[in-house]
């Protein structure tokens, strides 16, 4: 009779385990940078800035009072909440940084529930509890959770619905709220959206009152936070300038095209696989041949498919979540590392439920020569990863990308508050982060277009009209940008180029291989005078 109660205390440990070593590396990893660095991470912030101030729902960084129509506001909810009990920045930031640590730590406490019973064995649950622990502390995922990114909240928010899946009978209300609440953490829990609904709708059973009952009851709970949040978008988009509606607008209307087509679909697909199989290399066989990667990759992935097909038995949410959360990344037009980054510790769980599953078929067919080697490839791969992400760590590799922003902008910045009046709005690549680090209300120094992923028009005439539209609309004087780096650094170059007489370079500073600039723009109409070459003696 004691067997279970000592299951469960087996479970309740690991459980603990896993978050409390995922949160100790992720707090272990923060970085002492300012927000914006992520750019994301930054507009949050100051989304969180104007609740707490009671000033709505709008960007505190831009001038104006314009909605944030692009950004759900769970996060930004949280996160000034978080705020009214803090001290004002920048001392509030390492504290905000550390809840998402503990975030991630209980998405990763959730994830190993949702792949492991109560009456399961040492050995599976020791196995998923390693394999928790490599995926949420790898390099991929830290590089989200040590910075104010929406993905830990999201990802704990996301596991916790599917585990709650997972009961025979699952409390549609609670289900379905959660959904929804994850959808208003990040726009592409959408995904987490469908995979509830559709496997409501493949859920085994006949469909007598009840069940039509509870159906409904699921999607309107699970649609309506939805609904009103696409509504309110709507409604509030043309408050948003449209040459701000790249960067602020609503993901809507930026995919319908704000600035024309960035292609097909299935160029789209073809640019986004790349990066989806280097983020699983990096993982699995980092410095491999690219011959020894692919045949890896390929077997790992038939495993991954093997397990979601296990847990797809039990569990159907948790199975077609993954799918369809790839499917949307794989046909956005954006950069997808950030995205993959995220689903990497629900695919490494897969993978390892398709391994566990592969062992038990080998174990009763093959028991004498199957059993060995196949722990022996399992420990080399184990082995391998494991190798990788422990230099890693000793490298504190995922600062990198917030290092190389904050240190090249760190003397900018500076001028800018020695020089600037505190009114002035600023242009720059990074207008977060200039906000956050200044006090100066900044706007971008580009238009962010569809066009930009796969067809972007880099002609002087195209950036330089781009960027006099921003400055026509914020009256930005100043910009601050990383010289020839970006979209940013290119429209500089390209409105220097067209329009030499209205610029001039107040200040440059170079910082290991990048050289940053600020840089005082004239209206139309106005030139600085020209430089004269000294008279001969």
């Amino acid at each position: 009779m004691s067997e279970p109660s000592d299951v469960w205390g087996l479970r309740g440990l690991i459980v603990a385990a896993v978050f409390v070593t995922v949160s100790y590396f992720a707090v272990r990893g923060m970085a002492p940078t300012g927000a914006g660095v992520y750019y994301d991470d930054g507009v949050y912030l100051a989304l969180a800035q104007s609740l707490a101030e009671g000033r709505g729902y709008t960007y505190a960084n831009l001038p104006g009072d314009i909605p944030g129509i692009k950004y759900p506001p769970v996060y930004p909810v949280v996160l000034a909440g978080a705020s009214k009990l803090l001290p004002a920045y920048p001392d509030n930031l390492s504290y905000l940084k550390a809840l998402n640590a503990l975030f991630l730590g209980v998405a990763s406490a959730l994830t190993f529930l949702c792949f492991v019973r109560p009456r399961d064995g040492l050995v599976r649950q020791a196995a998923f509890g390693v394999a928790a622990v490599l995926a949420f502390t790898s390099a991929q995922t830290l590089s989200l959770a040590t910075v104010l990114l929406s993905e830990p909240l999201w990802l704990a928010i996301t596991m916790a619905v599917l585990l709650l899946t997972e009961r025979e009978r699952p409390v549609s209300l609670l289900v379905g709220f959660g959904a929804a609440v994850a959808f208003l953490t990040r726009s592409i829990g959408i995904s987490l959206i469908a995979a509830v609904l559709a496997a409501e709708l493949l859920r085994r059973g006949a469909w007598n009152g009840a069940r039509m009952k509870r159906t409904a009851q699921l999607a309107g709970v699970t649609l309506g936070p939805a609904v009103a949040w696409w509504t309110w978008t709507t409604v509030r988009l043309p408050d948003v300038p449209s040459v701000l509606a790249g960067n602020y607008g609503s993901y809507t209307s930026w995919f319908a095209g704000v600035g024309g087509s960035s292609g097909s679909l299935m160029d789209t697909m073809a640019a986004h696989w790349p990066p989806l199989v280097t983020a699983l290399e990096h993982l699995w066989m980092p410095d491999a041949t690219a011959l020894a990667a692919n045949v890896v990759l390929a077997v790992l992935a038939g495993l991954a498919l093997l397990g979601l097909r296990q847990v797809g038995r039990r569990n159907p949410a948790l199975a077609l979540f993954p799918v369809m959360y790839l499917a949307i990344v794989l046909v956005w037009p954006y950069e997808p590392d950030r995205f993959y980054y995220a689903i990497v510790p629900l695919l490494t769980m897969s993978l390892v439920e398709g391994g566990a599953e592969i062992a038990k078929r080998i174990r009763s067919d093959m028991p004498k020569y199957g059993v060995p080697v196949f722990a022996v490839i399992a420990g080399l791969l184990l082995f391998n990863s494991t190798q990788y992400q422990v230099s890693s760590h000793r490298a504190r590799s995922w600062t990198r990308f917030q290092l190389a922003p904050a240190v090249t902008y760190r003397p900018l910045l500076e001028w800018i508050r020695e020089n600037v009046e505190p009114d002035a709005v600023v242009a720059s690549g990074l207008d977060p982060l200039v906000y956050w680090e200044t006090g100066r209300r900044a706007v971008p120094n580009f238009q962010f277009l569809t066009t930009d992923y796969l067809d972007t028009d880099d002609s002087e005439v195209v950036l330089a009209r781009q960027f006099e539209e921003l400055r026509d609309l914020s009256g930005a004087r100043w910009v601050a940008v990383i010289r020839g780096e970006g979209k940013a650094g290119r429209t500089m170059d390209a409105f220097s180029a067209r329009h030499p007489e209205r610029v001039r370079v107040a200040f440059e500073a170079e910082t290991g291989p990048f050289t940053g600039v600020v840089v005082e723009v004239l209206p139309p109409g106005e030139e600085f005078p020209a430089l004269t070459p000294p008279s001969p003696q």
